[in-house]
């Protein structure tokens, strides 16, 4: 599954190197974000919507249900 991120990175043609000098975020944390290894705070999803010409709930990703083997959904700490 890719993040909208690295999708919206790839319709701009925008690599990752390229976005961490846009935004000043080094690579490693930008290769996390894309990886969808970590997420995000507003903040850093503000420097990654203006580098890339985008409103940041373009870029936001919905946070899925967590739905375990009973079928039934367990609330999020």
């Amino acid at each position: 599954m890719t993040s909208k991120l690295k999708d919206k990175m790839a319709r701009l043609g925008v690599s990752q190197a390229e976005l961490a000098r846009r935004t000043g975020i080094d690579t490693y944390r930008v290769s996390r974000y894309v990886n969808r290894c970590a997420n995000p705070n507003p903040q850093t999803l503000a420097k990654f919507a203006a580098a890339l010409g985008c409103e940041p709930a373009e870029l936001q990703e919905q946070p899925a249900a967590d739905v375990p083997h009973s079928g039934k959904a367990v609330a999020r700490d």
